[in-house]
């Protein structure tokens, strides 16, 4: 299996003093295992409800974890700016492109400086995802957890999510075939209104890779099939106590 999973705040000081300073403002996210929490170096893959599910797994997920994130939000000012005001903001988001551009002017300093205190693992596209999968592998064998957010959000985010990219899967492949190991993954579905987070019970990748062999998309829509059950499960059971 993986390492024993080193629980530390790997975030420089600056960093944990912003956080702390957050955490006043922003109550306090539940969170639920259906199995046992993680206790050895794992990936969990969890959807992303816009900024919400990063920002909160980052100021109070139990598990110390490094975030993959899309290569524009670690770049220059400018590719910041351009991201948020061309991509983010009225693609995802849903606002208008001359709101998007004053807002983007507005956040973009303050986004800039928590995604470089999170220390994300920039995605890409094209063959600069090498980088990304050399980092993954680097950071999972210094003993910290990876959590990513695979959804296709190009058309933005939904509470029922559509497709999941298996980049992440093939990072795992590539970590038990160097390290000879094995790791754990772990489903995570942000449900909003009711800040909970629920994780599900972990899956071995060598169980996945019996099922799948190397068909990293199967093995995606897979977790993307059990994130929606997730979603609706627990959904559904604070609607249930509202009507009782």
């Amino acid at each position: 299996m993986a390492k024993i999973r080193v629980v530390r705040n790997n975030r420089k000081r600056w960093f944990r003093i912003l956080l702390g300073f957050l955490r006043i403002f922003f109550r306090r996210r539940k969170y639920v295992f259906l199995g046992e929490e993680p206790k050895e170096t794992c990936i969990i893959f969890s959807n992303h409800v816009g900024a919400s599910a990063p920002v909160f797994h980052e100021l109070y997920a139990p598990i110390k974890m490094r975030f993959w994130g899309t290569h524009e939000m670690t770049g220059t000012f400018k590719e910041n700016y351009r991201y948020l005001s061309r991509i983010y903001l009225p693609l995802k988001k849903g606002f208008r492109p001359f709101i998007s551009k004053i807002l983007a002017g507005i956040i973009t300093p303050f986004v800039r400086i928590f995604y470089r205190g999170m220390k994300l693992i920039p995605t890409y596209t094209d063959y600069r995802f090498l980088y990304t999968i050399d980092e993954t592998l680097k950071t999972l064998n210094e003993g910290e957890s990876i959590i990513i957010y695979p959804e296709d959000s190009h058309d933005g985010y939904h509470k029922h999510l559509n497709k999941y990219f298996g980049g992440g899967f093939l990072a795992a492949s590539r970590y038990c075939e160097n390290f000879n190991c094995d790791i754990k993954l772990y489903n995570c579905y942000y449900v909003k209104k009711t800040r909970t987070f629920v994780i599900d019970k972990g899956v071995p990748f060598s169980q996945l890779r019996e099922e799948f062999g190397r068909d990293y998309k199967g093995m995606a829509q897979k977790f993307c099939d059990r994130a929606n059950e997730l979603g609706e499960q627990f959904s559904e059971k604070k609607s249930k106590k509202r009507k009782s």
